[in-house]
């Protein structure tokens, strides 16, 4: 069996892949290249292209964006480790539309100009081209001094409400003994703070313990599939 293309993140399922980074001054290109549909829109209308995508040789799929790329595999190989557990869709779908529309938002004025200051010149001058649509600089759209104090007090109070708006069952995951869809996509979000902010860093030793230290044992939960190919 050919490898399946992703381009991007770790591979959980154990299906045999290969990664293939893609600078974000890239995304767009690669994404039309491989025939992989936006997934969004940018704020003037246009096609946003993103990433994640898989290229699939043995079926010659190409997916893009996170939840459709679970749905496939689940789909494409039933004889592997599923990550969407029946009948908890709906339920992994709400919590995740809530993270993004809530936590995201707020989360994205401290990461946005913390990923700025490590990616690649190229990306950066890519970075840039975004600041019409923010309507200020990346560095006036990072809170300071006081206003990042209060920020980040609100940035902890989302996270709780979403804490609130997932599953609470007995068991090391998420949905109780069985890891899922939802433990991955929260766990990627804390491991881009975790590296954007720096392991040692007062906001991520801030971080892993809101909540009774809930989102700390998430990310310790999924750490042996950490893995990149």
């Amino acid at each position: 069996m050919s490898h399946i293309i992703f381009y991007d993140i770790p591979s959980t399922a154990r299906i045999p892949y290969e990664t293939e980074w893609v600078e974000s001054a890239d995304i767009e290109a690669k994404c039309k290249e491989m025939g992989a549909p936006p997934t969004t829109k940018n704020p003037d209308g246009t096609p946003l292209y993103t990433l994640p995508a898989i290229y699939d040789p043995s079926t010659g799929a190409v997916v893009s964006e996170s939840t459709e790329i679970a749905v496939y595999l689940d789909a494409a190989y039933p004889n592997t480790p599923k990550l969407i557990i029946p009948g908890s869709r709906e339920l992994q779908r709400e919590a995740l539309d809530f993270h993004f529309e809530a936590g995201s938002m707020q989360l994205r004025q401290f990461t946005i100009p913390a990923a700025y200051r490590v990616i690649n010149p190229r990306s950066q001058a890519f970075f840039r081209t975004k600041e019409a649509f923010i309507g200020m600089t990346i560095e006036e759209f990072c809170p300071s001094g006081k206003r990042r104090e209060e920020e980040w007090a609100k940035l902890k109070k989302e996270f709780s409400i979403i804490a609130s708006r997932l599953p609470r069952k007995q068991g090391l995951y998420i949905m109780g003994s069985e890891i899922c869809y939802l433990d991955f996509m929260v766990a990627s979000h804390l491991i881009s703070m975790k590296k954007l902010f720096g392991e040692n860093s007062s906001e991520w030793n801030d971080i892993k313990t809101w909540d009774s230290g809930r989102w700390g044992k998430i990310l310790k939960s999924v750490e042996k599939y950490e893995i990149i190919v």
